[in-house]
């Protein structure tokens, strides 16, 4: 089950930089609601999660009947605590379209909900702190009223469970065997903020690289070294697992080739058996937004000797769970 975040938000608000607010009203300002906002961050921190709850900027985009941009309004928040502001905000009544972008670079150019909708948004501008989320919903304002927007994440997030030592072979059984490395292969670096569309970049393209600071989404930020015995199940809790994330890959066919082109995201698991490296790479089809993917690996034999070439069902049976992502905190904000 998806877990979404919630945010009750204005019906309109002033045009405005997330520095310096700007009003933008109609003419006829005898029309106008007046709206007093509230903005409210919710308080609950899921254990073990990085912060990925976190909020660090809201915007808010108002489109008319006509879809035309009508009112935007952006907040910030402090990265070290969740901070709170209130404004008053007028818009006019009628039927209006209101999306909501959270912890997206500043966007008060946008002229047109068709204009959003064509907006790409990069993984680059992601970190384990400061996921990209958004929503929507269509409303006829009559008055000062309050509104709620569903608001998911753009990223997937993907975790490993377990890891199954059933070596087969009595040989296989008598050598040592350890994970060195975990990691993600083949990650899209864009898309839409409303909806998926092809990736512009790719990240880790068939094999692992050096990506300065998107390093703590796409593998662990420290060495690992885990010993797994014949026969043994190491399992990770909440408290010991590393969250990768990706961003939406719609790939249809997988491939291999050594020539790139768009393939499977895979979650690789490196490992050295005896004196030899080899990879367990899981692959994950149709990358969805805001979907969390929990892997079990049992290794039978050894694994590939390319981290891009999956293994087959003789060398590890996988099973890749979609599960409930932890809490989120709700955003509040009161008209």
């Amino acid at each position: 089950m998806k877990r979404k975040l919630y945010l009750a938000a204005v019906a309109a608000v002033a045009l405005a930089s997330c520095n310096e607010p700007v009003a933008l009203e109609p003419e006829n300002v005898s029309e106008l609601v007046e709206i007093d906002l509230s903005l409210r961050s919710g308080e609950t921190k899921s254990e073990g999660t990085l912060e990925e709850n976190k909020i660090t900027n809201v915007q808010v985009y108002v489109f008319d009947d006509g879809n035309v941009i009508e009112a935007y309004h952006c907040e910030q928040y402090k990265r070290e605590t969740l901070s709170s502001a209130t404004t008053t905000v007028k818009c006019t009544p009628g039927n209006k379209r209101i999306v909501a972008l959270v912890n997206a670079p500043e966007m008060p150019d946008v002229q047109s909900y068709e204009d959003l909708c064509g907006r790409t948004s990069y993984y680059s501008d992601n970190d384990t702190a400061s996921l990209q989320m958004t929503g929507e919903v269509s409303k006829k304002i009559e008055g000062a009223t309050e509104i709620t927007i569903p608001v998911s994440r753009i990223a997937a997030k993907v975790t490993i469970a377990s890891i199954t030592n059933a070596m087969e072979v009595d040989y296989y059984k008598g050598l040592s065997f350890s994970i060195t490395d975990i990691y993600m292969l083949n990650v899209a670096g864009s898309t839409g903020y409303l909806e998926d569309k092809a990736p512009e970049l790719w990240y880790n393209k068939m094999k692992k690289e050096d990506n300065g600071p998107l390093c703590f989404m796409l593998e662990r930020n420290n060495s690992i070294y885990i010993t797994v015995k014949n026969p043994e199940t190491m399992t990770f809790t909440q408290n010991q697992e590393h969250a990768y994330y990706v961003y939406p890959n719609a790939t249809e066919t997988d491939s291999s080739d050594p020539v790139w082109g768009p393939r499977y995201t895979r979650m690789v698991l490196q490992a050295r058996l005896g004196d030899q490296v080899c990879y367990y790479p899981v692959s994950i089809p149709n990358v969805e937004r805001n979907t969390a993917y929990e892997v079990h690996l049992t290794v039978t034999r050894p694994g590939s000797p390319s981290p891009d070439i999956p293994v087959d069902v003789k060398t590890a049976s996988v099973t890749v769970n979609v599960v409930d992502w932890t809490d989120a905190p709700k955003i509040n904000e009161t008209i």
